[in-house]
Formats: structure tokens, C-alpha cells, sequence
């Protein structure tokens, strides 16, 4: 009467070990495909337009691409260059 005994200790001992072995491939299998994807850009995101009209006629017209932002005064400002487009006067 032992001997039945051991077979269904190893039965369940292989069995355990064939289902932690199909969770384990199944774990690593969902976790490649959980893959963040992102949307194309439409428009560069570090690039404000510009058209400012002025008092005295005319407008500022250009774009301005930040290249980096910065605390100056406890203030966050927006650090880049400034390219004009054209300069109209009325």
C-alpha cells in the first residue's frame, strides 16, 4: 500500500511543477507584449509660434524653440532661440 501512495505524491509533485512552469512562461509572455506605444508627433513640441502685433504697427512674427527650461527668481522660464520670420510695419 506505499507504493500507490508515493506514485500520487510524485504525480502531484509533477504536476505542480508543470503548472508553476506554464505560469512562469505565461508571465514572461505578457510581459513582452504590455509595450507602451506612442503616437506619431504632428508638430514638434519645443517649437511656440509667434505673431505678436506691437503698438507702434507691425507684429513680431517667428518661432521660438526651447531648448531648455530653468528656475530664475522662483520663476520656471523657457530657454531657446528666437527665429524671426519677417518684421512688417503698417
Amino acid at each position: 500500500m506505499t507504493t500507490p501512495a508515493i506514485k500520487r505524491s510524485t504525480g502531484h509533485r509533477t504536476l505542480a511543477l508543470l503548472l508553476a512552469l506554464a505560469t512562469m512562461i505565461l508571465a514572461i509572455g505578457l510581459a513582452g507584449t504590455t509595450k507602451a506605444e506612442a503616437k506619431p508627433r504632428t508638430a514638434n513640441p519645443t517649437t511656440v509660434q509667434i505673431n505678436d502685433p506691437q503698438a507702434g504697427g507691425g507684429s513680431v512674427v517667428g518661432a521660438f524653440d526651447v531648448t531648455r527650461f530653468a528656475v530664475q527668481g522662483g520663476e520656471l522660464v523657457a530657454i531657446g532661440n528666437f527665429h524671426r520670420h519677417r518684421h512688417r510695419r503698417c
